[in-house]
């Protein structure tokens, strides 16, 4: 779902003729795909030719009808290449029975092919197009969530899923009766409490800002504390196991379950703090 609900966000950007193909069914789902691999999308009359493209980590592929899929296409006949967002009918894919995985397996982000593909042009959207600070080609709702770039809150969702497993793991520790390794559960609570509070203050900044989908600053700001949120998560939700005791390991633990999910969730790029200064880059 945390994915889910940014692909809508971003379709909702695309020309008035792709958002009435996709929201034509009220439950129309729409998986992610960030970026394909393999040949460049060709420009060719009427929009971009995909062959034998592929890609990893496309969650929601089983459930969905659309997928939105990141390409470098170039803009113009002649022109070079730029990141671009196409719109693929999911049944004109190929999904892979990979997803054998350590965690998150719910989400189901099989690989997928593209066989061969024309994609029309009004299924076709420059990356920048997200970005406040270029105009947008096709026009934007105006409610709130419109205000901010995709480069500062693509993945606040995210960090929403790290929130929510440290939550439930300490619930689950609170109601196990475990008290031998005396973890401090209301310390733990309040780094969670904490951690949420700083995103939702980022973005209000990001809303109320003076800039168009906010300064550089604020930018990196938002960023930074996506990763530090869901590294405080994470080491929450760590703390929760080691407190556990030997039982955990039991595959029909709750814990064990939330400690794989979230792990596997903290492994995304935007969580290392490492690449996430407070400064713009």
């Amino acid at each position: 779902m945390a994915a889910a609900t940014g692909n809508t966000w971003t379709v909702a950007q695309f020309p008035l003729e792709a958002r009435q193909e996709v929201f034509a069914a009220p439950s129309s789902r729409i998986a992610l795909q960030l970026g394909l691999s393999g040949p460049r999308a060709q420009r060719v009359p009427g929009g971009h030719l995909l062959r034998g493209t592929w890609g990893r980590f496309c969650s929601g592929i089983d459930h969905a009808e659309w997928i939105v899929a990141g390409v470098s296409a170039p803009p113009a006949p002649g022109t070079e290449p730029k990141p671009h967002l196409v719109l693929i009918p999911r049944k004109r894919t190929v999904s892979i029975d990979d997803w054998y995985t350590s965690g998150l397996r719910g989400t189901g982000s099989r690989s997928l092919t593209v066989p061969e593909l024309l994609v029309p042009d009004h299924r076709v959207l420059p990356l920048t197009a997200l970005d406040l600070v270029h105009p947008a080609p096709h026009g934007r709702p105006r409610t709130t969530p419109y205000r901010m770039a995709f480069a500062a809150v693509g993945t606040v969702a995210l960090a929403g899923v790290l929130l929510g497993a440290a939550r439930a793991a300490l619930d689950a520790y609170a109601g196990s009766g475990t008290r031998g390794f005396g973890l401090d559960v209301s310390a733990h609570t309040a780094t969670v409490d904490t951690a949420r509070a700083l995103l939702l203050a980022g973005l209000d900044r990001l809303a109320a800002s003076s800039t168009p989908g906010g300064t550089a600053e604020e930018r990196a700001r938002m960023r930074r504390d996506i990763a530090y949120a869901g590294t405080r998560c994470r080491e929450d939700v760590n703390a929760v196991y080691e407190a556990s005791g030997s039982a955990v390991i039991y595959d029909d633990a709750p814990v064990q379950r939330i400690w794989r999910d979230a792990n596997a969730a903290a492994q995304h790029p935007a969580f290392d703090l490492r690449r996430r200064g407070a400064t713009p880059s």
